[in-house]
């Protein structure tokens, strides 16, 4: 009876592990076009560049169920601490980790980068001012989000020789941008010509200004906790190679990509 009883529960195990949903943890507002929640009457729905990769790898790679489940970002971060015993996946970069704030977001990583992102500063398109190095804002103020990790420009904010404004959406950037809150807005190319067209600006009152010479491009990855079972994270690591491949990545980023010309940067 015993015998009978161990064989029983190492047949079963396994597909009791695989059962348990794993965590997908989203930020809400601050994350568009990456990660999107939409509040309906009766319900939340998620999508985005981010949520649909992601649903594609559950489904045809790791054929487990996703308990997705979001919140503004501090209280994002905090959930990643508080969930340390139970694996979870997000997304984040190598260069984010530097940031102790949100290091936890950003530490581990699986090893194939999704897609690369590049950084802008938009001013305001009627301001004289005119941005070509970093130096030109000094002694001016830039608009960032609540949060966030600003690689390469932060050394400059430590040490005041560029003051921040800092807001909790880029809806509300752009406002605040209009209304002259700072001298510009630094944002992720897709990010900020997602939110033009998505919350309708004028897109001619903005100037796109290539920022990468003080926020170097950075890749984005799948991110996930330390407790993430090894052979989830091979096969996520298998799902991203084989979407690269088959071209499907970039296909979802083009249902987020505004048609402009020319196209913008991640």
């Amino acid at each position: 009876m015993y015998k009978r009883l161990v064989v029983f529960l190492l047949l079963f195990a396994p597909l009791s592990i695989a059962a348990k949903p794993l965590t997908y943890l989203v930020i809400a507002q601050q994350a568009e076009p990456f990660q999107i929640v939409h509040s309906q009457t009766d319900a939340i729905e998620y999508s985005g560049i981010i949520t649909d990769i992601v649903n594609h790898l559950a489904k045809h790679y790791l054929k487990q169920q996703l308990r997705t489940e979001h919140a503004p970002f501090l209280r994002y971060i905090r959930s990643m601490n508080e969930k340390q015993m139970q694996p979870w996946i997000s997304y984040g970069s190598p260069v984010w980790a530097q940031h102790q704030a949100v290091a936890i977001q950003n530490t581990h990583l699986v090893a194939t980068p999704l897609f690369t992102v590049h950084h802008q500063l938009l001013t305001r398109s009627a301001d004289p001012f005119h941005y070509q190095r970093i130096d030109d804002l000094f002694g001016e103020t830039v608009i960032l989000l609540k949060g966030y990790s600003y690689p390469g420009l932060q050394q400059y904010i430590d040490s005041g020789q560029i003051k921040a404004f800092a807001v909790n959406s880029h809806q509300s950037a752009l406002n605040a941008l209009l209304n002259n809150r700072g001298k510009g807005f630094v944002s992720m190319g897709i990010r900020s010509h997602y939110t033009i067209e998505r919350y309708g600006f004028n897109k001619r009152l903005f100037a796109f200004n290539d920022f990468s010479d003080t926020i170097k491009p950075n890749n984005i990855h799948i991110s996930h906790n330390e407790k993430m079972p090894q052979r989830l994270i091979n096969q996520l690591n298998h799902g991203i190679i084989n979407m690269h491949q088959e071209h499907k990545i970039a296909e979802i980023i083009s249902r987020y990509t505004v048609a402009s010309s020319p196209a913008p940067r991640l």
